[in-house]
């Protein structure tokens, strides 16, 4: 029992695989239980595909955990080489330099998003995202986040060891934060504030104290309110239909069903949002033709050269064509795109054998992640620098189509790196924190 105790406060809820398996459960199994207890609203239409399809993820998410947990895989990771120097210390007196530097670069990229027409989600076919350079911008968007990370490093780390400069990182840090927050709020973007907010928690959960009882309730209550807001600030319509913006007669009745109305609108804004059950349960319904790797050799074609290179390189994302092929998007909707999930995009290519194989693959490749990025750093400041980062990305990505996602990947760790190699101290290791 104690042993079990001592397990559990030393659970380390950002550890990739341990992240990935709890957010797995959340949205693919929380819709069937929810179902099986009566709760109704989700998209199902008959039992056969229903319980198919939750056997399927079920053994993806077994073969993901063997591919992860087994000793095997942390073996491999301590023979990694350790060239990259991820181990070393910040000079931080770099620092304000790069903060500086990424702030400002990071900032020119929100203006251009602004200016250039690609904002919000409801703005299409802008001049920029257009241009031969758009995909550029994806990558260069995470500098701010960068220098957010550097804020908070820093500020920790001055706190930490009782350094008066840290009450002026507190400031730049909190004030970067906020600065974001105000960015991001009126693009109705629930998964970036979202982001931003894990982002800071990471970062803390590292250099900081935070338990991860705190974590997951700090992440549930923000999802309360900020699902509900997403989901009405994109459609203010649909208030109507929950009778939101109606004052009720003031009885004890009508108060009621008012109170009923909103419980009901914020659960469907976040269910709605986080059930990709859905999504599996229909691809494994239309029992298409596998593709025998099609879509994940797109990866390749995703990390050649940049579109002001390569004119002609082919479009890549197919989420709009697979949402109405599907059925899971109504014909006249444009502007939205849907995933196939991680796990259904090895169902597309693979079958079940691509489930299994390609869901043990994945947990391998996660360990190897975790165990060269945090374990085998002591818990670098560069380490949880790229750690945090490809961490946002592979939770977001689960929900996508895997050739983009991890391309992407490649194309921001070479970024972190670079950003890496101007904050460290030449030939210095750094002490576990």
């Amino acid at each position: 029992m104690i042993q079990f105790k001592n397990k559990a406060k030393s659970f380390d809820f950002f550890e990739l695989g341990n992240s990935v398996i709890l957010y797995y459960l959340l949205i693919f199994f929380l819709a069937p239980i929810l179902f099986f207890f009566g709760v109704s609203g989700f998209l199902w239409e008959n039992s056969v595909v229903y319980y198919k399809a939750l056997l399927y993820l079920t053994l993806g998410l077994i073969f993901f955990a063997i591919g992860y947990y087994n000793r095997q895989t942390s073996s491999i990771a301590g023979r990694l080489p350790k060239f990259l120097k991820l181990d070393s210390e910040w000079d931080f007196r770099k620092a304000p330099l790069i903060f500086g530097v990424t702030f400002i670069f990071g900032l020119g990229i929100k203006i251009l998003r602004i200016f250039g027409g690609a904002y919000a989600y409801w703005q299409q076919n802008s001049w920029l995202q257009n241009s031969s350079f758009y995909s550029l911008i994806g990558i260069f968007d995470w500098l701010s986040s960068v220098a957010l990370i550097i804020a908070f490093t820093s500020y920790f780390h001055f706190k930490k060891n009782n350094d008066a400069r840290y009450r002026l990182w507190q400031k730049i840090a909190w004030g970067t934060f906020i600065l974001e927050m105000v960015y991001v709020l009126p693009s109705c973007n629930r998964t970036s504030v979202m982001m931003l907010i894990i982002l800071y928690l990471i970062i803390k959960s590292y250099f900081s104290r935070i338990t991860w009882q705190q974590i997951i309730f700090i992440i549930l209550g923000v999802a309360i309110v900020l699902f509900p807001f997403g989901n009405a600030c994109r459609n203010p319509g649909i208030l109507r239909h929950y009778s939101l913006v109606e004052r009720p007669i003031e009885n004890i009745g009508n108060s009621l069903t008012y109170i009923k109305n909103a419980g009901d609108f914020t659960s469907n804004s976040i269910f709605s949002r986080i059930d990709q059950f859905a999504v599996f349960s229909r691809i494994v319904e239309m029992d298409e033709p596998l593709l025998y790797g099609k879509s994940l050799l797109k990866f390749f074609i995703s990390l050649g050269p940049p579109r002001f290179i390569w004119h002609n390189k082919p479009i890549i994302v197919g989420g709009g064509d697979f949402g109405h092929r599907s059925g899971l998007l109504a014909p006249d909707v444009k502007s939205t795109t849907v995933g196939v999930t991680m796990v259904g995009d090895w169902y597309m290519n693979f079958g079940l054998a691509g489930i299994i194989l390609g869901m043990f693959f994945m947990g391998m490749l996660f360990r190897l992640i975790y165990e060269y990025l945090i374990k085998r750093t002591g818990i670098s400041f560069s380490g949880v620098m790229i750690y945090s980062i490809l961490w946002l990305n592979i939770i977001k990505g689960m929900e996508d189509w895997i050739a983009p996602v991890y391309a992407g990947l490649v194309k921001i760790f070479i970024l972190l790196l670079i950003i890496h190699y101007f904050l460290i101290k030449r030939g210095k290791a750094l002490k576990v924190i």
